[in-house]
């Protein structure tokens, strides 16, 4: 079974109504694929500091500043709160030439800082080279010029990355909760964030797939912190149907947070199936050391029925 693999054109309008929707459904491809805004709309949007799509009210979260040092899977608690929401990472990336530009200009800035006008008037007075230096920003110009080597070095691209998190209910406190719950969440993982408010429509808009000029957020940041950051860790529902038996999956199981777990008898790896005359089911697991097989035996086992 592949890991990935390309929308046709009903799920990738399908997809499109999710992010615009609370409604659940899916979206069939006209003959003529034109006017797929009257065919994606189906719910309104009020603006405001506050602003609602139908009867759900939106709550937009922005991430603003990044921790010094990051690591896989670093915002996976996300996916273990036990309810839904969208997650969406837009980033805008620059050609080599843009990006030294950009890091060279933030370099000269740090650099610059590292002495006050005091400091630099007395240096002139005295003749003397001054003793005292802002370390902060002598560590963040260091940090500027070894990005700029990993870019020369093609080790990484950099990109305007916009991070944002809207979850929605029709209750508004119940909507103000869940995004507490997400800010603490994401504040607990050394990361800035703010709650939109003035801006909650241009935040929204910004998390919709083809927007790239709505809520742009600088300065730039690694693709390997980009990789980092992404939802790669989520937990896979599995499929919707067994395509080899034509049937729904074989048993629906529990995961950390609100994702349920579908399984199908393909996705025990290496497998055999047979059907005789009884028309009963009979399948081997064949997995690696340590991959649960007896759970997954126990689990099939009360299934059986």
């Amino acid at each position: 079974m592949p890991e990935a693999g390309w929308l046709d054109d009903g799920e990738t309008l399908t997809y499109l109504h999710s992010c615009i929707s609370t409604r659940r459904q899916r979206v069939r491809a006209p003959e003529t694929p034109m006017h797929l805004d009257a065919i994606l709309v189906d719910q309104e949007l009020t603006g405001g500091l506050e602003p609602r799509l139908g009867d759900a009210h939106l709550r937009t979260l922005t991430i603003m500043g990044f921790p010094s040092q990051t690591w896989p899977g670093l915002l996976d608690e996300l996916n273990r709160l036990a309810f839904p929401y969208r997650w969406a990472t837009r980033a805008i990336c620059l050609d080599k030439t843009d990006a030294a530009r950009v890091l060279g200009r933030i370099r000269r800035q740090w650099f610059a800082k590292r002495k006050s006008i005091m400091a630099i008037l007395k240096e002139v007075m005295t003749n003397e080279a001054s003793v005292l230096l802002d370390s902060d920003a002598a560590n963040k110009a260091l940090d500027a010029d070894q990005a700029l080597q990993e870019l020369g070095s093609d080790a990484v691209a950099q990109a305007y990355v916009t991070a944002t998190v809207t979850v929605w209910d029709e209750d508004p406190a119940v909507a103000a909760e869940r995004l507490a719950l997400v800010e603490k969440t994401i504040q607990g993982r050394d990361f800035t964030c703010m709650r939109e408010t003035l801006n909650a429509i241009e935040a929204w808009l910004g998390s919709l797939p083809g927007h790239v000029y709505a809520n742009v957020r600088q300065p730039p940041i690694s693709t390997l912190n980009l990789a980092h950051m992404m939802p790669f860790s989520a937990v896979w529902a599995g499929p919707e149907r067994d395509e080899h038996l034509d049937a729904p999956p074989l048993f629906f199981a529990r995961t950390e947070g609100a994702t349920p777990s579908e399984l199908e008898v393909p996705l025990l790896c290496g497998w055999e199936h047979r059907r005789g005359l009884d028309q009963l089911g009979e399948f081997a697991q064949v997995l690696n050391g340590g991959s649960e097989k007896e759970l997954v035996a126990s689990t099939c086992r009360p299934s059986k029925a």
